[in-house]
């Protein structure tokens, strides 16, 4: 019995941890919800704004012209999320290595904290847009389209959570390997489907609308009535390639965490 509370009260306390570091994640931003909200929503808007005005007719050939600044919109609430998370997966444990040596059974929650910061505010302004979407009478609501969200931004944080995990370790053993993270970050954006989508066809065609980002892409799109949902084929690759890439890294996250402290 005594083993049971023991782990009860361990389970609350990292509980409660977790808890603390997503709000200290998120206080300082959203003080004001609403100045934390337009910040949020503030750089896919106005880089949809540049992307649309620079970009609509170079790519005709491969955008839908009559919404292509909600086309791009969409895209870039997500890739904003993803590239954000990535660009500070390098630092994570070199920025909190006095909170690591002091709670070294923490290690999993305190390099996921941020990127758990950053998935709420990005349920927050997918979920705002929706709704200033629908009261500008841009789309007809169903309730169906509040599971898209969800199940759109859930996929793009359990590939991105799984990336940061794999990223967070390696870092630490090459060090280097943050300042060429900016760099892959940008190449991503030109080959994944954020203002534009690459005419693949066949197989490579079916991979490249299976991938998580682009699978999650189109299912935000799907919720705004700029494109279908994707076919059942691509939508369970999709599936088995997020869980196959979580269990990876995963794992390697816990074997290569327990020599954590080598490192810092």
């Amino acid at each position: 019995m005594s083993n049971v509370k023991k782990f009860q009260k361990n389970h609350t306390v990292q509980l409660d941890f977790f808890i603390f570091s997503v709000l200290k994640e998120l206080r300082p931003k959203y003080r004001i919800f609403l100045f934390g909200l337009l910040w949020t929503l503030g750089q896919p808007l106005l880089s949809s704004c540049v992307v649309t005005f620079i970009f609509r007719n170079k790519l005709s050939n491969f955008v839908i012209q009559q919404n292509y600044f909600f086309f791009c919109f969409a895209g870039l609430s997500i890739w904003t999320f993803f590239s954000n998370a990535i660009n500070q997966a390098g630092s994570v444990f070199q920025n909190r290595v006095k909170l690591i040596k002091s709670s070294s059974n923490n290690r999993l929650l305190i390099a996921l904290a941020p990127i758990t910061a950053l998935f709420l505010e990005l349920l927050i302004s997918l979920y705002f847009a929706l709704f200033v979407f629908e009261l500008l009478s841009l789309l007809s609501f169903k309730p169906l389209m509040l599971i898209g969200v969800f199940l759109a931004a859930l996929l793009v944080f359990v590939f991105t959570a799984s990336s940061v995990l794999l990223i967070s370790v390696i870092s630490l053993e090459f060090r280097d390997l943050r300042y060429l993270i900016p760099f892959l970050v940008q190449l991503g954006f030109l080959t994944a489907p954020v203002i534009y989508e690459a005419p693949l066809e066949g197989f490579l065609g079916s991979l490249y609308h299976s991938s998580p980002l682009a699978l999650s892409m189109r299912i935000y799109r799907w919720t705004l009535g700029l494109q279908t949902f994707p076919s059942r084929t691509q939508f369970m690759t999709g599936i088995v390639i997020v869980l196959f890439w979580a269990f990876a890294c995963g794992l390697f996250f816990h074997l290569k965490s327990k020599k954590l402290a080598e490192f810092l």
